[in-house]
């Protein structure tokens, strides 16, 4: 494994530590959310029949790929950052280029939802 120090940084670190990170923190709260919380709390099954622990596994091995493309995504937003690209509202938009603007920002963030 790459080892701790690669989850160091929380921005700017690039793809690799983001990645990390992302799965680090999915699959630890997909196992307490599997294993942990069933142990302590009372579960109610709301499939008609149990899973097959390899289809488990095989879900968890399919979610490398998003996390991927999540951790692509966190870089390029951040180096957009870096290059005075994106920006930030902190007020009242009262502009028409401004409304466009955030009806362009829904659609896009709407599409890669989606995708």
């Amino acid at each position: 494994m790459m080892g701790i120090a690669v989850l160091t940084p929380l921005y700017g670190g690039g793809f690799w530590p983001a990645f990390a990170q992302l799965c680090l923190f999915y699959y630890v709260v997909g196992a307490l959310i599997h294993w942990a919380v069933p142990r302590v709390f009372r579960v109610k099954n709301v499939q008609a029949q149990q899973r097959k622990s390899h289809v488990v596994a095989r879900d968890a091995f399919y979610s490398i790929g998003p996390l991927a493309v999540k951790a692509g995504i966190w870089v390029i937003v951040e180096e957009m950052h870096k290059r005075g690209l994106g920006m930030l509202y902190t007020g009242p938009v009262n502009t028409v280029q401004g409304v466009l603007y955030c009806c362009l920002v829904v659609c896009v963030l709407d599409y890669a939802h989606d995708a």
